[in-house]
């Protein structure tokens, strides 16, 4: 099995669209008043605008070598994200989770490879 992608839907899609356009360095696939579409690595993000009951359930987890994983730490950081967990040493967990800013949960963390 492979996983395609996952989508989020989101209350302020141009924010949420640069958010996650800067953080994953990425170039929209698709990207339309209603629709966006981000490739990172291998996985698809789609964002669309609606109104969620809660910030979603999901937490995808970005893994990263050990040099580049306190550059996305800081990096999420910068961009307006909010530290929820710091579990670097943690080795369940071995990063950080963070809240975007609709408060969507998301783990930078070192490679379980």
């Amino acid at each position: 099995m492979k996983l395609r992608g996952f989508h989020l839907v989101v209350k302020d899609l141009e924010l949420e669209h640069q958010f996650w356009q800067k953080f994953l360095n990425a170039t929209p696939k698709t990207s339309q008043p209603d629709w966006v579409e981000l490739k990172a690595g291998d996985v698809f993000m789609t964002l669309s605008p609606g109104e969620p009951k809660e910030p979603s359930l999901i937490c995808p987890v970005f893994e990263y070598s050990e040099i580049e994983l306190h550059y996305y730490v800081q990096k999420a950081q910068d961009l307006g994200a909010t530290l929820v967990r710091e579990a670097l040493n943690d080795p369940r967990v071995r990063g950080a989770i963070f809240a975007d800013p609709e408060g969507n949960h998301f783990q930078v963390s070192r490679s379980h490879r």
